[in-house]
């Protein structure tokens, strides 16, 4: 009984594979496609032949015998009179070489019809390969896969195909046709389709009913070797390529017409290459890999956009055509790409780097269209230059929201109307998402006039009328330079230059003018990863990163950092930090707002690393900077020290300004080097080391705590700023003298001086002089914590000069100005010193005026008073200290002095 049903079985698979048909070409070189003879069951020809005919045959080309019992080899070119749709598959296997054209007049059309089974209904392997051409001027040949009604078959390519009318004037087609659903013919890794339609300007190559029904994916090569015309029906796009896929262009048309090479408009990698001269009438929706071969061109239209997603390497000529108006170079990868090569960039309209696109130049670039060249994404030039004529714009990031139609295999977004339109901040480059929107689909042309914009990926579904809820997105754009001459060395276009605000700046060179001058919006990131000096203030709204190297704040400049985020690249050292640079008085500064928390300002000098860290209790902005040389009032250019005086401190002022209304304690830290270290400081123990302050008058006491091998200070009681130093706990920087007079009575001098504090002071000495030049010991005054101090002089001459040295109890030193007094002068004298004036502070020598009540007034150079002062002179010599008011401006100045019937004047220079 088994035996029975396995011989029913057995036939029945039989009958089963006798109806479909499996036929193999033993036809020949040359025999009739149609002809029974011409097919059999038999790769040999042993078999049956091919007596019936159904739609449902499977036919196959084997390149091991195309005829005979003795195997037959190499090309078969069939004779293919007339139409048929009898053929169930189409199979080339094992290095079948398939001719298939019309030997008369007229036109042929065979339909692949499908055998209703789920395998792959059009096959050619690796090793084989099918052309279809034509042999004289009036002929004619289709090959085509399915039909509108029975449209469900597949195919798929792994070896050559080719299109090719054969050069014949006249010849109508050589035509490839899939009237099956998309991606129904797939062109595999490794395949080939070369296309050549060089004779008919009405004839295309690629036909059907169904858009991107003929699929290339990775490693598939399309060879588009020339035509005359379009190379498919005008109704649809046939032709899809998946990434990775190429197009290779080897000729062009001299004249093509709107669509010659765009059968999908959606392409892959492209390759134009053979010399050929590609002059674009009609721009892609997208590329990605685009290569110009050495001698070969391309040429973007003068108008649209030009989408690039992948890399641009042109060893050849590119760029857009002659006199471009609108021509957009639009860069649009959402993985980094470069532009370069060897060979000629002609001038572009503009470039866009789109949102989230990461774009590096290697090669400089021109401009010369009329619309702004824009940026939503990361642009890296490098050392290279975009110049020109044409508007330059770095985009502020904008985020819109609003309701659109979006249509299936559309590349056309409608917005409602023109407020709209505006609202959603349109652009060129702007990433598009929402209901029916691909991922990473980016604008590529705007239409304002009907509130709609192009999108470089077909829609995937079909809303209802403004059904559609979109977001564009523009992102703030990112520029980096490796230019010496920074951004404005790196954009050099005479058009309008706009760096819109939260633009972010990457520095990867040295430079000493890396911001544009022609913009004071506040940038969003910046970093600089290699030495760099500022050129202007500059406000940085976003996080301020030191890649590598010293970044200097010029003498002139501020920093501002207007977000409360940490400056990041740490750890910070000797090697990599802000240099506070120092000029004279002026000294740059960096400043930080909102500050809640502790925060490290890693500044210096220009050879050492002295940061500071700033602790608020609450909500709080300050500007801080640091110099080396330590002075007797706390400002850069004020009295150094003596070598004495610097003996028990650290050998730096730190500038620390408070910007905000408040008056909360904020705590300090300062860092410092051991090279800048005192020799008594040097060994101090740690809590023997503290923080002082000029309080405007003279430096406080140094309190809080130090680690002097850690090599910083601490203080955590200041609500006051201004300059601070580090010294030895419980002892003041050097004693300042307020007021030190000398008048003769009755044959002796009486001096006298007046100090702001006098901690750690020990010893006064009162040294004489004739000339002003060699000084002797006239007597000591011991300190005793009073504010003025007496000595009377009893050998006098006609002219005496007078100073005080100074002793601390550590045993620095500090010296007091020098008064001269002349007896019996007669003519009174007025000394201003120093002159010009620096740090808004000078004193005032009087000699030989009467007594009684004299007046210091000060005027600017329009004749406005800034400084008027009364006191009663005592007669004799005097030193008075006067301030000038803090929003005093440099320029010159007039000093009178009255006195009863004298008047004293002089010219003064402030700095």
């Amino acid at each position: 009984m088994k035996k029975v049903i396995f011989t029913l079985l057995m036939l029945c698979a039989t009958k089963m594979v006798f109806s479909q048909g499996t036929y193999y070409w033993v036809g020949g070189a040359a025999g009739s496609f149609t002809a029974s003879a011409s097919w059999n069951t038999a790769l040999n020809g042993s078999g049956t032949a091919r007596s019936s005919f159904t739609n449902t045959d499977v036919l196959i080309f084997d390149g091991t015998n195309i005829g005979g019992v003795t195997p037959a080899t190499g090309t078969v070119t069939p004779d293919v009179i007339g139409s048929t749709s009898n053929i169930g598959q189409l199979k080339l296997m094992n290095t079948a070489i398939v001719v298939l054209r019309r030997n008369a007049s007229g036109s042929s059309t065979y339909t692949i019809m499908g055998d209703a089974t789920t395998s792959d209904d059009f096959t050619i392997d690796a090793t084989s390969s099918l052309t279809i051409t034509s042999a004289v001027s009036t002929q004619g040949f289709s090959l085509q896969m399915g039909t509108t009604v029975n449209n469900s078959l597949t195919g798929r390519i792994l070896g050559t195909v080719r299109l090719d009318d054969g050069g014949f004037a006249g010849a109508t087609n050589a035509r490839l046709i899939d009237s099956c659903g998309v991606g129904s013919l797939v062109f595999a890794s490794g395949s080939n389709l070369f296309f050549n339609n060089r004779s008919s300007a009405t004839s295309y190559g690629f036909a059907g009913s169904v858009t991107r029904s003929i699929k290339f994916e990775l490693g598939a090569n399309f060879i588009y070797q020339g035509g005359v015309s379009r190379i498919y029906e005008s109704t649809h796009f046939p032709l899809q390529f998946d990434k990775g896929s190429t197009f290779i262009i080897e000729a062009y048309p001299a004249s093509p017409s709107s669509n010659t090479i765009v059968g999908s408009r959606v392409f892959s990698n492209v390759i134009v290459r053979n010399n050929a001269t590609v002059t674009l009438n009609d721009n892609p929706f997208n590329i990605d890999d685009l290569t110009i071969t050495t001698g070969s061109t391309l040429l973007m239209r003068t108008t649209n956009s030009f989408p690039v997603a992948g890399n641009i390497t042109n060893n050849g000529t590119f760029g857009a055509a002659p006199s471009p108006t609108s021509s957009v170079l639009l860069m649009v990868g959402t993985t980094p790409q470069t532009i370069g090569g060897t060979g000629t960039f002609n001038a572009i309209g503009s470039l866009h780097v789109a949102t989230g696109a990461d774009v590096t130049l290697n090669t400089s670039l021109t401009m010369i269209g009329a619309s702004n060249a824009s940026t939503t994404g990361k642009l890296n030039t490098q050392t290279f230059t975009i110049s020109g004529t044409a508007p330059f714009q770095l985009r502020t990031a904008t985020t819109a929201n609003s309701m659109a139609t979006v249509v299936a295999e559309s590349h056309t977004v409608t917005l409602a109307d023109a407020t709209a339109y505006g609202a959603a901040n349109v652009a060129s480059g702007a990433l598009v998402t929402g209901p029916g929107i691909q991922p990473n689909t980016f604008v590529i042309a705007t239409n304002s006039t009907s509130f709609s914009f192009t999108i470089s990926k077909p829609g995937t579904i079909s809303s209802t009328p403004l059904g559609a809820a979109i977001t564009i997105t523009n992102n703030a754009a990112t520029l980096t330079t490796s230019h010496p001459n920074g951004v404005d060395g790196t954009i050099t276009t005479s058009g309008t230059k706009t760096f819109g605000t939260g633009s972010n700046y990457v520095f990867n060179a040295a430079t000493t003018a890396p911001f544009s001058i022609s913009t004071n919006n506040a940038t969003g990131n910046v970093t600089f990863n290699a030495a760099c000096t500022t050129n202007k203030n500059q406000s940085i709204g976003g996080v301020l990163t030191l890649g590598t190297g010293k970044l200097t704040i010029r003498s002139s400049d501020t920093l501002r950092l207007t977000t409360p985020t940490d400056i990041a690249g740490a750890p910070f050292s000797s090697t990599k930090y802000i240099v506070t640079e120092r000029s004279g008085a002026a000294i740059g500064a960096i400043r930080m707002d909102g500050l809640t928390s502790a925060e490290l300002f890693p500044i210096g000098s220009t050879n050492n690393y002295l940061p500071v860290t700033l602790t608020p209790t609450s909500l709080d902005t300050f500007t801080v900077n640091v110099y080396e040389g330590a002075t007797v009032d706390g400002t850069p250019n004020g009295t150094a020290l003596n070598a004495a005086q610097k003996a028990g401190i650290v050998d730096a002022v730190w500038n620390i300004n408070r910007n905000s209304s408040n008056t909360n304690v904020c705590s300090i830290t300062t860092g410092f080097v051991p090279s800048l270290e005192g020799s008594s400081f040097a060994t101090l123990a740690n809590n023997q080391i503290g923080i002082s302050r000029y309080d405007g008058t003279a430096w406080t006491v140094a309190t809080g705590s130090g680690d002097n091998t850690a090599n910083t200070a601490t203080n955590t009681t200041y609500s006051s700023f201004g300059a601070f130093g580090v010294g030895q706990a419980g002892f003041t920087l050097p004693v300042k003298i307020t007021a030190f007079t000398a008048k003769e009575n009755l044959g002796k001098i009486n001096l006298q001086w007046t100090i702001a504090a006098e901690l750690n002071v020990q010893l006064y000495i009162i040294e004489k002089s004739t000339d002003g030049r060699t000084f002797t010991e006239l007597g000591t005054v011991l300190a005793s914590n009073k504010l003025v101090y007496a000595f009377m002089d009893l050998n006098i001459t006609d002219v005496n000069f007078y100073r005080l040295k100074i002793i601390d109890k550590s045993n620095s030193i500090e010296y007091s100005n020098i008064i001269k007094i002349k007896l019996n002068a007669g003519k009174a004298e007025l000394s201003v010193y120093p002159n010009p004036v620096k740090n808004k502070t000078l004193n005032v020598q009087l000699n030989s005026l009467h007594k009684g009540k004299t007046s210091i007034t000060i005027y600017n150079s329009i004749g406005q008073t800034v400084v008027n002062q009364s006191f009663n002179f005592d007669g004799g010599s005097l030193i008075k200290t006067v301030a000038l008011p803090a929003n005093c401006m440099k320029g010159i100045y007039t000093i009178v002095v009255n006195n009863k019937n004298e008047k004293l004047q002089q010219i003064i220079v402030v700095e």
